[in-house]
């Protein structure tokens, strides 16, 4: 029994160390000033832990296949649906240089050219033989993407939700996708973006950008019936306040010329006689 009592306080100390070691990996880190560098790969100060993680997202990033679904026609006030989905396993070579913009990487093998001539031409693979009254699009592009990738739109003439980024983690051989809903506030041909941002996690747990990539496009926006009824009713609440008194006052007009009618009515009519009450 003694010698059980002691071979448990034997692997209670052995366990002891590792214990304590995974709870000081997951703790919160303590870091002042002077632990501090300045870090190329995020533009700011962070600690030599969190820059060297910060290269390694960096060499490990690379262009992913991102195919976007949404609808090219929309109506004002009516929510439409975008859906973007990420592929990792098609990912190209991984960028070299942190030096070097992201639009200016090789475009992956066997795939369609790369947008290195203009960083603001969009790199997308779109069918030519897509009829333009489609509602349905999808399109396809290359954004830079690495392990911790987050996405938003923007659009000033929409209404997004959700508006915030949400960061994903994207498997090495999987992918991740991403729902928002759009609805446009307008009428006209309004652009929207798709934002991609490579991120990495610190050793705190937070996530930091490294890459973004912003991607345009393009709907037409109509007016439906009802549409055209709201936009009339909030854009002329004046002239409905008018009207509906001007209805009120004709309704309490008749109502008083009705009364009015009744009274003159009783007044031309004869008095009766007290003898015709009183029988003979």
């Amino acid at each position: 029994m003694r010698l059980l009592h002691l071979a448990s306080l034997a692997l209670l100390a052995a366990c002891s160390p590792a214990t304590e070691e995974r709870a000081e990996h997951h703790g919160p880190e303590q870091v002042s000033a002077s632990d501090l560098i300045y870090c190329d790969d995020v533009e700011q100060e962070t600690t030599l832990r969190d820059c060297e993680l910060a290269g390694l997202a960096r060499a490990q990033s690379a262009k992913g296949l991102a195919t976007l679904n949404y609808s090219r026609f929309m109506t004002v006030g009516e929510a439409s649906s975008v859906r973007l989905v990420i592929d990792r396993q098609a990912a190209a070579q991984p960028v070299a240089s942190s030096d070097a913009p992201a639009e200016q990487e090789p475009s992956p093998a066997g795939g369609v050219g790369s947008d290195g001539q203009n960083s603001q031409a969009p790199d997308r693979e779109t069918p030519s033989q897509e009829p333009e009254s489609e509602p349905e699009v999808t399109e396809t592009y290359h954004p830079i993407i690495g392990r911790f990738t987050s996405v938003r739109l923007e659009g000033t003439d929409f209404e997004i939700s959700p508006r915030e980024a949400v960061t994903k983690e994207i498997p090495r051989e999987g992918q991740a996708g991403w729902d928002w809903t759009l609805t446009p506030r307008r009428e006209g041909t309004l652009t929207f973006l798709v934002v991609t941002n490579v991120q990495f996690r610190r050793t705190d747990g937070t996530y930091l950008a490294l890459a973004q990539k912003a991607e345009p496009y393009t709907v037409k926006v109509g007016v439906g019936i009802f549409s055209r009824i709201r936009v009339a009713l909030d854009a002329a609440p004046a002239w409905i306040k008018a009207l509906t008194a001007i209805l009120v006052a004709l309704t309490g007009l008749v109502g008083a010329w009705f009364a009015l009618r009744k009274v003159i009515r009783n007044r031309g009519a004869p008095p009766s006689s007290p003898d015709d009450s009183v029988g003979d």
